[in-house]
């Protein structure tokens, strides 16, 4: 365990975690430990007293690795709401840019970012829908021609030289999408290695099984590894036990393919998306009352036929949170192996969904503590070490052991509770005491302390 001998006593670090459960997820550690940190990384666990510039003390309370956000949308620079919001709530490393939306100019991207500072730790991926609208193509229902195909692979692969993590798709949201535009992105992340796909497939619903083939098969053909996106919105509808069935069966048959979720019955996205264009009612067996306007002019009233309408053409990026899925497949979803956590954090100057919030609090809260469907070390396991694992930074992050990055949370499992809200989306949740990152303590009661110590991870630079 590694376990330090009483010599460390006359050490002083610059930070000490007293007395707190400490759980590594990856192995069997789950012990009343202390944790010292020098610079920015744990450099001793022991049962011995040890001396630091400042001590936590972090009795009876858990102190886990950093969670880990496998599908984020930090994508608007000038807007911190979303980084606070995931810190407060224990998230100490992001991938951003999912559903297609990740910015392309990688580059400029990092240099901001060190500029601006940032909360937490950053990945980014490249979306699919920014590269098409780079090339020119302003038709979501048309597929792209072989000059832009060409154009979309010399710009991916700059971006990921410069150190972007990979690509991702939003297929609902460009349904012209050709195979052969997956497969030609694809082939170039299989020029880089750690490259990831991440894919908000092309339907939800009945049809959801025929668009996990198509990425199925896609991965199949390339090798690249595949992330399914938020697979909870998309097969929480009857369907989630094939759905999940079919990445078991392709899982066996050698594609590297996982998934993610958040623990939500509802999803939120912009109303003048294809997600909303005519048969949605149908698809989901539910209308115009199930959904709830989250933001802009007419934040808060009930849709009518007219309102509906009006808004998707005058003010399609209203956000609308859709209350449709099947709860009880959504924690279904969560409970498999295959399947690790992800919020779909996104605000807009703190308007949009609690999950961006709450998402992590919340699995703990209901499915560990009020559920008992999983036990606490369990539901950790997908919030710390298997996405590290799956991001390629397991050496460094996702666990805690003498050598790691200090990122760490500290919470009460008996008390942690999300506290967000679909009419106050942004509530931090209670029950975490404290959230380090880097060594640096960053939330203290409930309350950021200001301090940006996040960092731009980059697992890669080139062939």
């Amino acid at each position: 365990m590694g376990l330090a001998p009483a010599i460390f006593e006359e050490v002083k670090l610059d930070l000490v975690i007293r007395g707190g459960r400490v759980i590594d997820p990856l192995t069997d550690l789950d012990e009343v430990l202390n944790i010292g940190i020098e610079n920015d990384k744990i450099s001793v666990l022991t049962r011995e007293e040890l001396r630091a510039n400042r001590t936590l003390d972090a009795s009876g309370l858990v102190v886990s690795p950093g969670f880990i956000d496998m599908h984020t949308h930090d994508e608007e620079r000038d807007d911190s709401s979303t980084q606070e919001c995931l810190l407060r709530q224990g998230v100490t490393t992001i991938l951003s840019g999912n559903c297609g939306s990740g910015k392309t100019g990688f580059t400029e991207e990092k240099e901001l970012r060190s500029k601006l500072g940032t909360y937490v730790n950053f990945m980014g991926l490249i979306g699919h829908m920014v590269l098409r609208e780079t090339v020119g193509i302003n038709d979501r229902y048309r597929p792209a021609d072989e000059r832009e195909n060409e154009q979309m692979e010399v710009l991916l692969r700059m971006n990921l030289k410069a150190g972007a993590k990979g690509v991702s798709f939003g297929l609902e949201y460009c349904p012209g999408t050709s195979q052969v535009e997956i497969i030609r992105l694809l082939m170039v992340l299989k020029e880089f290695k750690d490259s990831l796909a991440s894919a908000h497939v092309r339907y939800d619903g009945p049809k959801v099984l025929k668009a996990l083939s198509e990425m199925l098969k896609a991965a199949r053909t390339t090798g690249v590894p595949l992330q399914v996106s938020h697979l909870g919105s998309m097969a929480s509808f009857g369907i989630m036990g094939e759905a999940l069935k079919t990445l078991e069966e392709a899982s066996k048959e050698g594609v590297d393919v996982k998934a993610d979720c958040y623990p939500y019955s509802a999803f939120a996205t912009h109303l003048g998306t294809a997600v909303f264009d005519p048969g949605f009612e149908e698809r989901w067996g539910k209308g115009l009352e199930a959904l709830e306007i989250a933001s802009g002019s007419h934040k808060g009233e009930a849709f009518t036929e007219k309102l509906f309408h009006h808004l998707r053409a005058e003010e399609p990026e209203t956000i609308v949170i859709a209350h449709v899925m099947r709860e009880d497949e959504v924690w279904r979803c969560l409970q498999h192996p295959l399947v690790m956590l992800g919020s779909d954090a996104g605000f807009h100057h703190g308007e949009g969904h609690p999950r961006g919030a709450g998402a992590f609090p919340r699995v703990i809260r209901i499915m560990v503590r009020e559920k008992r469907i999983i036990k606490l070390r369990e539901m950790l396991i997908k919030m710390t070490c298997q996405p590290a694992e799956r991001l390629k930074i397991i050496e460094s992050r996702g666990r805690i052991a003498p050598g790691m990055f200090a990122d760490l949370v500290v919470f009460n499992p008996d008390t942690i509770k999300d506290e967000a809200t679909f009419k106050e989306p942004t509530l931090p949740p209670s029950g975490i005491k404290w959230v380090v990152i880097n060594g640096k303590v960053v939330v203290e009661d409930g309350k950021l302390t200001g301090v940006k110590a996040g960092r731009h991870i980059i697992t890669y630079g080139g062939k």
